[in-house]
């Protein structure tokens, strides 16, 4: 990770961030211009006169305390205590009694919900000491349910931390644990080719399946539509503690803060909220079109590192003030609270289990949830227990580029959720059987997955090892595939069925179902590796062979070409070939009509019909060898070597015999 150059990156992006937003008399809605309240600036909180608080406790680690563990609150900006939620007792022995503002969030919070035990699971889930999707559950005999409906998860779109530490762990050669591998979300990171939502719709549902063996394999993309935005109430909690000025925390958190100043609309408002040891907010109700942005910009940039961690008191007191938005009940109006921060937990309440039970208090007032990571040693497990019961996405800030697409072009996607619990279903036939899900949950009973929710213009992607009963395919029974979802804005309930044929999906493109394949057969080999296993052996082989079925893709190239560099090892064919397809024409000049030119070359067969008249065909290839098979009064073949600038062939048939050239 490269740190940014903090007063000159800052400065210039915080003058084009200003820019690009609308300043005071740009267009707002009379309604939020007259009825939100005026903007506050606390210039002492980011300034020389903000005195540290005296009262403060430190843990002797940033290691979270068992569950059920005490520790002594310490006290904020505003006097607001970080007791934990469930009237913990302090050292001493006494009932600390929880501060007003704790005290309302827990009297309206719904009971919290029971975290699914271990056992008892369902057919298709994992087991709990393995990261999801690590399970091939048996697909012989018996054990294999046959048709019937399958619930499935694959969690929030935009929960995309583990796939970009993965990807920047492979690429950097460190230490990739386990619990990082979320295969789930290395299939959402990247894209596919299903259709977009069509005008009206939500979502764009789009099959994909090649048969291998006596297995289907079974892909659907959804991808999300992206509908204009209403303006939101946004939340701004930032860590500033002294351990956000390693590897340039704060300077990516300012990047990526200006960013996100750049892409705001009129009538949206922002609070910012910074804490370390203690917690104030520098900035509220700022609204955009009404307010100077400089306001929010010079807070941003007067930010600087200092003190400890205290995340519980900074969660409590973005929950306060984001409630209190939500109070003032303007229609049309969405609750956010973004979170950025290295979720290093040394002051005031350690207890993860305890910090991030906020979450759940954010859900039930359906202020939605963004967690973003900030370091390389980030508290992944922090942010993912806080973003899971907030039922809320968290993402990686590990480079410019992507604080740049993030917080850039692709804001709306972290801010902008059209969909409130949405709920996944596939109904199989009873010749096909799940023997392993490659995502996050999947059950027979609906009551055992955790519903989502979709933000703007993200996609999904549900992959499937179904079992075909007996061998045999049969190709005129069908799939169903179902997905239902609340509006945010109406509270109506709405969804869509899609239904296919076997032979339906197989005629198909099976390329989604190929990418799919070649990503989980990566991420598989990363378990291997971190499980202490030889992964650059037969695992290395089966990802270079599945990723050779998708020819031309430029991210599963990348991808081969990061690994190859761990595993040293030297495929056939150059990996930096597998991003740059050649094109072959071939000119056929034949004494006999030829109906059909197929090609097998390494990155797998290729067809396509010639009609009358029109006797060139054209192919995008990986470079190399490749089997020219041209299918007339019977099928003749010959190779063509094609170059990596592209190759242009006259294959031709006299007399029964064929040359290409």
């Amino acid at each position: 990770m490269r740190p940014l150059l903090p007063s000159v990156l800052a400065l210039t992006a915080l003058s084009a961030a200003s820019a690009a937003i609308p300043e005071a008399g740009a267009p707002v809605p009379p309604a939020y211009r007259s009825a939100l309240p005026p903007m506050r600036i606390d210039t002492s909180c980011l300034g020389e006169t903000y005195r540290e608080e005296a009262r403060r406790t430190r843990a002797p680690s940033p290691r979270p305390m068992a569950t059920g563990a005490v520790t002594r609150g310490s006290s904020s900006a505003d006097g607001a205590s970080s007791n934990g939620y469930g009237g913990l007792m302090d050292l001493g022995g006494a009932a600390a009694p929880p501060p007003p503002a704790q005290a309302a969030m827990e009297a309206e919070a719904p009971p919290a919900k029971a975290e699914r035990a271990p056992t008892g699971r369902g057919p298709f889930e994992l087991e709990p000491s393995y990261p999801p999707g690590a399970i091939v559950l048996p697909p012989q005999g018996p054990s294999v349910d046959w048709g019937g409906t399958i619930h499935l998860s694959n969690d929030d779109a935009m929960s995309l931390a583990s796939a970009q530490r993965t990807l920047w762990a492979v690429e950097q050669r460190a230490p990739l644990p386990v619990e990082h591998i979320r295969p789930h979300e290395l299939l959402n990171y990247f894209t596919f080719d299903g259709a977009r939502a069509a005008p009206g719709s939500m979502l764009g549902v789009t099959p994909s399946a090649f048969r291998d063996g006596d297995q289907l394999r079974f892909a659907v993309d959804v991808q999300v539509a992206s509908p204009p935005r209403g303006p939101v109430d946004l939340t701004l909690l930032v860590d500033r503690s002294g351990s956000m000025s390693a590897e340039g925390r704060m300077s990516y958190t300012q990047r990526a803060l200006q960013q996100a100043v750049g892409q705001l609309k009129a009538g949206d408002r922002v609070d910012l909220v910074v804490f370390d040891h203690s917690v104030c907010t520098p900035v509220r109700d700022f609204v955009v079109g009404r307010d100077s942005v400089s306001a929010l910009t010079d807070q941003i940039g007067r930010m600087a590192p200092r003190g400890s961690t205290d995340l519980d008191a900074g969660l409590r007191s973005a929950y306060t003030l984001a409630r209190e938005h939500v109070r003032e009940g303007h229609a049309g109006r969405s609750g956010r609270v973004m979170v950025f921060t290295d979720a290093i937990l040394n002051t005031g309440q350690v207890d993860a289990d305890v910090v991030t039970e906020v979450g759940r208090a954010l859900d039930a007032d359906r202020i939605r949830l963004t967690g973003v990571g900030v370091g390389r040693d980030f508290r992944d497990d922090v942010l993912d227990m806080l973003t899971e019961k907030g039922r809320g996405a968290y993402v990686f800030l590990g480079s410019e580029a992507v604080v740049d697409r993030l917080f850039g072009s692709g804001f709306d996607a972290l801010i902008h959720t059209v969909a409130e619990d949405v709920r996944f279903a596939l109904t199989l036939p009873p010749s096909l059987g799940m023997t392993r899900f490659h995502g996050e949950e999947s059950s027979r009973d609906a009551a055992d997955i955790t519903p989502v929710m979709l933000n703007a213009g993200t996609h999904q992607v549900f992959f499937s090892d179904l079992a075909i009963r007996a061998g045999r395919l049969a190709g005129q029974e069908t799939l169903v595939f179902e997905a239902s979802w609340t509006d945010p804005a109406t509270g109506r309930r709405a969804g869509t069925s899609q239904s296919w044929s076997v032979d339906q999906i197989l005629r198909g493109s099976d390329r989604t179902a190929r990418k799919a394949a070649a990503l989980t057969a990566w991420s598989d080999l990363l378990l291997t590796r971190a499980m202490g296993g030889e992964a650059c052996g037969e695992g290395w082989d089966t990802f270079v062979q599945a990723t050779r079925q998708v020819a031309g893709d430029a991210e599963l190239a990348w991808v081969a070409e990061i690994t190859n560099r761990q595993c040293g090892a030297v495929p056939e064919v150059p990996v930096a070939q597998w991003t740059a397809p050649a094109q072959l024409k071939l000119r056929i000049d034949s004494d006999q009509p030829i109906g059909q030119v197929a090609l097998d070359c390494t990155d797998g067969p290729h067809r396509t019909a010639l009609r009358s008249g029109n006797q060139v065909a054209s192919f995008q290839v990986t470079p190399g060898s490749c089997l020219v098979t041209l299918h007339g009064t019977v099928p003749m073949v010959a190779r063509v070597e094609v170059a990596a600038q592209g190759t242009s062939s006259t294959c031709t048939i006299r007399g029964g015999r064929l040359a290409c050239r």
